[in-house]
């Protein structure tokens, strides 16, 4: 199936901030892994959703503005009423920034599926039994039952979608 990429219009079918094509592009010029260039347009497509549905979820309720069409559009982008260094960006084309936290990402997707998980992959009982922690002459430990769920965190995709951001949505990189 081919992907629908988000216009600028608000599409109630659109599943990607960016093209194939795009991806390509911006990985070639950043030492393109060779997982992403052996990956066939299936797999791409399938990592740019991924990776689309995964920032819309994560960032959910921080990015600046409000959506364009908020009945209709099924993404977050594109939105009015956003502004980076005091200007405020039309709602076409979509950020810059978002589309290559989105190429990242999936380029990472596609890196994670081949060593066997996804970024989508549901959080279950993690490995950490045991926690300390020790600041001076203070000292913490927990024990979690069960063990505590391991969250993967992709700092890069943080720094750049920072500037889409509401600063109180902010979270740590």
């Amino acid at each position: 199936m081919s992907l629908i990429l988000e216009d600028g219009s608000g599409l109630a079918t659109a599943e990607s901030y960016a093209s194939i094509a795009e991806a390509d592009t911006y990985l070639g010029n950043h030492d393109s892994p060779a997982s992403w260039t052996a990956a066939s347009t299936d797999q791409k497509e399938d990592a740019l959703r991924t990776a689309t549905e995964w920032i819309d979820s994560r960032y959910l309720g921080r990015f600046q503005g409000s959506k364009v069409e908020p009945r209709t559009q099924r993404l977050a982008f594109p939105r009015y009423g956003v502004e980076i260094d005091k200007v405020v960006l039309d709602e076409t084309p979509l950020p810059r920034c978002l589309v290559e936290a989105t190429i990242e990402l999936a380029r990472r997707h596609i890196d994670e599926v081949a060593a066997g998980s996804s970024l989508a992959e549901d959080v279950t009982d993690g490995t950490i039994k045991s926690q300390s922690v020790q600041l001076g002459p203070i000292s913490e430990s927990k024990t979690y039952q069960g063990g505590k769920p391991q969250l993967k965190r992709y700092t890069v995709v943080t720094r750049l979608l920072r500037p889409l951001l509401c600063s109180s949505g902010l979270e740590r990189a």
